[in-house]
């Protein structure tokens, strides 16, 4: 078995957090797309090798034919393969890099194109098992992640489109009934309402798009390099695979549509990698790697050509391996020390159910009791709490009353739609009545950034009850609000200060729309968005403020991001400054800000921004006659949508 069964305990840490919510959404029945926003769908919670509360051994029971069924695929296709060449490409899966901690994300795009493939290259006699084995992959996978769901979907279009081209009409019409309904069945058995489908999809894009323009992050020319020709040999191999000649035009139909169906996959795969490329470019290289070993199945047009192909699976093993020696050399050495080991400990799991079980229940028990608040628990009661950050495990261990909004972890919060189905959240009846509140911010944002119109909803409508741990606990409270009013609205270019010293005795929301050339349309195509960052120079507005006490700090400022809007004076970076806010004490005042290319030479050098200006109401300023307590009762921070009416004037 490549992957290890059963692995740990959910910590709160950012990942383990995720993991915990999609265990509680699962067992409180929340609908994916309305009430959870997130990448995976309701099957996800089964295949995260983490856990979080809930029956170990249901997951088993789930994982394990599941892991089968990929790894059927693979196996089947190996076999096709010229000898030696098949358990080459078996070996590099299951002793190669692919242990770095990515089975689970690598095995399954590539049990859908193994089952894709085969149901191309198998006579039309035995399409019967490839067939049926792509159907039930693709269902089970869609309705576990998103990025899954687009593969399986593209995969199985493309097969059925074969099908029809060979007029293989009984294959085609099992194909297209499998698929949607095991799809379908995972929805409905997991309480998931059917007309909720369409949500998860359109959420699903929302996450999706606003994934690839915020959460980019560069690699060295030393990564990019080998991932470019990576993708020439993968091209390369799938085009010796196409016959121009001496073919039938329904032949060379077929393998126009084949060569589209595996570039797209890789596409895929590339995006996935290189959007985020840190750990996730080894998601493209070992998934990439696979191909030209998978096209070897395809008979070639001629012996040189199957020659080349060969030489593209040797490049495409070399270049997988150099890439994980850079990313994580001592684990590589490892991985295969790493297999034998999991192969064990799944026997050990797998003859031993309850100890397991036991184990695991133990291990979620005492991370518990690690992240234990009882004062904070005795405080709250039965009311309704929400965790703003990525720390969400707090809730689930302590046994809370959590009422997520959907888009859960902040920093997820990539767009304006996802920002806004986190405020209106905040702004219906269903609004928690406690946020445990912790300002954090990944890739050193601008932490106002994150869920930045949701965070203006709390600081508008919740009040400072006691520090808890490392979070603040916040009450909802009613205030007298004012409404936001526009200052200024202006253009201007990246790299030139925008000047906010004359509304300096303003609690300001900015709202910025960086209009990118062709260039950077087809960087963020082909790769990923450019990078910006924001220049932020400050000065304290306390009651004795020191001469020339100012300062100047840099921050990552997704261009996604921007266009939302966020506070951007007074400058809040930490929970201290967030309780100083709430409490009515005088904090540091931004009077410019300046956006700036995250590198050199980047496309968006000098780029047009648009950007607008709003008043959130007065705030505690030196000089100001207002008591703190008065402040904090009434100059609340409201954004400008979530305001009936907005003045125009400057």
């Amino acid at each position: 078995m490549l992957a290890r069964l059963t692995e740990h305990a959910v910590s709160p840490r950012l990942d383990p957090s995720w993991v915990a919510v999609l265990q509680y959404a699962n067992s409180h029945s929340l609908v994916m797309g309305r009430d959870i926003v997130f990448p995976y769908g309701p099957l996800g919670y089964l295949l995260t090798g983490m856990h979080g509360g809930g029956e170990v051994n249901q997951r088993l029971a789930f994982e394990i034919p599941f892991v089968a069924l990929n790894s059927l695929g693979l196996v089947l296709l190996s076999r096709r393969l010229p000898q030696r060449w098949g358990p080459a490409m078996l070996g590099l899966v299951v002793f190669g890099p692919i242990q770095l901690g990515v089975v689970r994300e690598v095995l399954v795009p590539l049990g859908l194109l193994s089952w894709g493939l085969l149901c191309f290259v198998v006579p039309n006699r035995l399409l019967a098992m490839p067939v049926l084995g792509l159907g039930l992959l693709a269902g089970v996978a869609g309705m576990a992640k998103f990025t899954w769901l687009t593969t399986g979907t593209l995969t199985v279009a493309a097969v059925l489109l074969d099908l029809a081209l060979r007029r293989q009409w009984r294959p085609m019409l099992v194909l297209g009934a499998v698929f949607p309904m095991v799809a379908l069945a995972g929805w409905m058995l997991h309480n998931q309402p059917l007309g909720g489908i369409v949500d998860y999809l359109a959420a699903s894009v929302s996450v999706s798009s606003g994934y690839n323009s915020a959460m980019g992050v560069p690699c060295a020319k030393a990564i990019l390099v080998p991932g470019i020709i990576m993708c020439g040999s993968v091209v390369t191999a799938i085009m010796m695979s196409t016959p121009l000649k001496g073919v039938t035009y329904t032949e060379q139909l077929r393998c126009g549509v084949m060569s589209l169906w595996l570039s797209g996959i890789s596409f895929i795969s590339w995006k996935h990698g290189f959007v985020r490329a840190d750990l996730h470019v080894l998601f493209f290289f070992l998934f990439a790697s696979a191909i030209p070993f998978a096209v070897l199945a395809v008979p070639a047009p001629s012996r040189g050509m199957d020659t080349v192909r060969k030489c593209c699976a040797l490049v495409a093993v070399a270049l997988t391996l150099i890439v994980s020696f850079r990313v994580r050399s001592e684990a590589v050495l490892n991985a295969p020390c790493v297999a034998m080991t999991n192969v064990s400990q799944n026997i050990r799991c797998l003859t031993h159910l309850r100890s397991n079980r036991d184990s695991r229940t133990s291990e979620w028990y005492a991370a518990c009791e690690k992240m234990a608040l009882p004062e904070i628990k005795a405080t709250l009661g039965n009311d309704s709490v929400d965790v703003f950050g990525y720390r969400q495990a707090y809730a689930i261990a302590n046994g809370w009353n959590y009422t997520p909004r959907p888009m859960f972890q902040s920093y997820g919060a990539f767009n304006r739609d996802l920002c806004r189905r986190n405020a209106d959240f905040y702004r219906s009846p269903r609004a928690p009545a406690w946020v445990l509140f912790s300002l954090e911010a990944i890739d050193f944002r601008l932490p106002t950034l994150e869920d930045s119109e949701c965070l203006a909803e709390i600081l508008r409508n919740y009040k400072f009850v006691k520090d808890a741990d490392s979070f603040l606990l916040l009450k909802r409270h009613t205030f007298d609000n004012p409404e936001a009013r526009l200052l200024h609205a202006g253009n201007t270019v990246v790299g030139a200060p925008i000047d906010l010293s004359p509304y300096a005795k303003h609690d300001l929301w900015i709202e910025v729309a960086v209009t990118p050339n062709l260039s950077s349309r087809i960087q963020s195509a082909l790769l990923r968005p450019p990078g910006l960052r924001v220049r932020v120079q400050t000065e304290s507005m306390g009651p004795m403020p020191l001469p020339g006490a100012s300062e100047e700090i840099v921050y990552s400022a997704p261009v996604g991001m921007l266009a939302t809007g966020f506070i951007a004076s007074p400058l809040l970076e930490t929970n201290a400054d967030v309780k100083e806010y709430l409490t009515g004490i005088a904090s540091k005042r931004v009077h410019t800000l300046t956006f700036e290319p995250a590198v050199r030479n980047t496309t968006l050098a000098k780029a047009s921004i648009s950007y607008a200006i709003y008043s959130l109401g007065s705030s505690t300023v030196a000089g100001d006659s207002s008591s703190p307590s008065d402040s904090a009762n009434n100059d609340r921070v409201v954004s400008p949508q979530a305001s009936s009416e907005s003045s125009t004037s400057p």
